[in-house]
């Protein structure tokens, strides 16, 4: 008994095998892997929580943005900065001529209170003389005669009526709080003003910038 107990701890004593050894190996790299992959998440975590406001998705909202650092998103100009658009002067004198919502209503508002343009004054129709009034009245009248002879004898004669002018927008000044509000295309904003974009809503909005 005494030759069988020797065997049986010379097993329990004999050294791990190779493959024991490689599984060993594995496992540890598997443990040194994860550990190392989990640290920059660690880390990352810590530097939010750590930095002011971190982890607070409303005060990121309200964040205001710098308009001549803006970028252009599409267009002639996409991918340029609000800053370097200024130098198209047509491009500009083009955004500034009717209401803009969006980006290019940003851009617009970047150009009226930091550039000076201005949105253009509607077209006056033109003075006529009494000469040209009275050719329009017989051009009128022969177009009435031309719509009574077509709707036949017995039909209610058609009057000729004059185009209506196209409505035009007035312009109103912006009045600024410390509160965000909204900013409309009729809207002159002022100098000083601190923007943000509803990028989901395509809204822009503008208030006093804290402190002043």
């Amino acid at each position: 008994w005494r030759t069988a107990g020797n065997r049986l701890s010379g097993r329990c004593m004999a050294p791990a095998s190779n493959a024991a050894k490689k599984r060993a190996a594995n496992a540890a790299a598997r443990v040194a892997q994860r550990e190392k992959e989990a640290t920059p998440i660690v880390e990352e975590v810590a530097s939010i929580v750590a930095a002011p406001g971190g982890g607070d998705d409303d005060t990121n909202d309200d964040a205001p943005i710098v308009l001549e650092l803006e970028v252009c998103p599409a267009g002639k100009h996409q991918g340029k900065a609000f800053k370097d658009v200024v130098e198209d002067d047509a491009f500009c004198r083009w955004v500034c001529k009717e209401p803009r919502s969006g980006w290019m209503g940003m851009l617009k508002t970047y150009l009226e209170t930091e550039h000076g343009f201005e949105e253009p004054a509607p077209e006056a129709a033109p003075e006529m003389t009494a000469e040209e009034a009275e050719q329009a009245a017989k051009v009128a009248a022969a177009r009435a005669k031309l719509l009574a002879k077509g709707g036949g004898k017995g039909g209610p004669k058609k009057k000729a009526t004059e185009p209506e002018p196209a409505p035009t927008q007035t312009r109103v000044p912006f009045v600024p709080t410390t509160e965000w509000q909204e900013v409309r295309p009729e809207h002159v904003c002022p100098k000083g003003l601190q923007f943000r974009m509803d990028m989901k809503g395509g809204k822009n909005y503008a208030r006093i910038a804290p402190g002043q």
